[in-house]
């Protein structure tokens, strides 16, 4: 049995008891004498959602293998998660980690601060590709048809306005040659999209692959593309770019913390993450999240959102 959670949810918080990531015996110079004590996870949501769980996952992954002994999940929802970003850089300290995605780009390409060049990022864990829905009574087949479709009249999407949803969906019409005046984007829950697409409001709906795979199970939606530089087994559709158009992202499960923190304490907490993420409690989290099995850190993950940022700028350019 599991050993019980001990947690503390915040959705409004004003103040905190400090509270220290890493513990070390200043007698023992060696690595393996230093363990993780507490992690204050900020989600910059409420509770429920893709955010919140990669959070709570996380944290309850950690205490069961022995990795952390205390865990304080704080969600703080408000200003496209600017007012949670601006808590953790204002503690500057490791124990206070953020739990974000790929999306963590959007606000600095937007021209808000804090952007996420003032965070250092720690480690993705996991991963999702975006993926493009349809009914499954629509004429609508593959990419090619939709974009056939967009040059005789605007296409219907539905997702997320202002999230990476619409903005990726932008790119996608772009790098194929469609303007964005083609485009009609509404607000569409993830419980409103079979509603929605059935009653034909929608053309197509763009959100995580792993959010629409369990109405695809149920033969709710049809897929018509994905974002994976390649087929994924068990989805019944080619990538964008086995249909001829130059486009992959994977939306990435990731954790931030302040771009002053020293190497050593965050070393410590990349390193946990890594053990955290080899783990077979892990790999059952990501099998039942349906999320991509990936791990990357330090440079190489801010290089990796670097070139996403660059791949999205153009289309919020044109988008806002």
């Amino acid at each position: 049995m599991k050993k019980s959670l001990r947690f503390v949810l915040m959705i409004a918080l004003s103040t905190l008891v400090p509270l220290d990531v890493y513990s070390h015996d200043h007698d023992h110079d060696h690595d393996h004498e230093e363990s993780l004590q507490t992690i204050e996870f900020v989600i910059p949501s409420k509770p429920g959602g893709g955010w919140d769980n990669l959070a709570r996952s996380s944290g309850q992954t950690l205490y069961d293998l022995g990795l952390l002994k205390n865990v304080v999940y704080t969600n703080m929802p408000g200003d496209a998660s600017l007012k949670a970003q601006r808590y953790v850089l204002e503690a500057n300290k490791p124990s206070r980690v953020l739990a974000h995605s790929s999306s963590v780009v959007v606000n600095q390409l937007k021209g808000r601060s804090p952007g996420y060049e003032s965070f250092q990022p720690v480690a993705a864990v996991g991963g999702d590709y975006f993926a493009w829905f349809v009914s499954p009574k629509s004429p609508i087949s593959d990419f090619k048809s939709l974009m056939e479709l967009a040059k005789k009249r605007p296409i219907r999407v539905g997702g997320g306005v202002g999230r990476q949803s619409e903005i990726l969906t932008a790119s996608v019409f772009l790098g194929a040659g469609i303007p964005l005046s083609q485009i009609e984007y509404k607000v569409v829950r993830p419980k409103q999209m079979v509603k929605a697409l059935a009653a034909g409001e929608i053309d197509v709906v763009a959100y995580g692959l792993s959010i629409g795979l369990p109405y695809l199970d149920r033969g709710e939606m049809n897929i018509i593309g994905h974002s994976s530089k390649s087929t994924i087994k068990g989805v019944d559709t080619k990538s964008l770019r086995d249909q001829g158009i130059d486009f992959e992202f994977v939306n990435y499960r990731l954790f931030m913390v302040s771009k002053d923190i020293d190497e050593e304490p965050l070393e410590l907490l990349r390193d946990t993450l890594k053990e955290m993420y080899k783990s077979d409690d892990w790999k059952s989290v990501v099998s039942k999240n349906r999320w991509v099995y990936d791990f990357k850190s330090g440079d190489e993950l801010k290089q990796i959102l670097d070139k996403q940022a660059l791949s999205m700028a153009d289309s919020i350019k044109k988008l806002y």
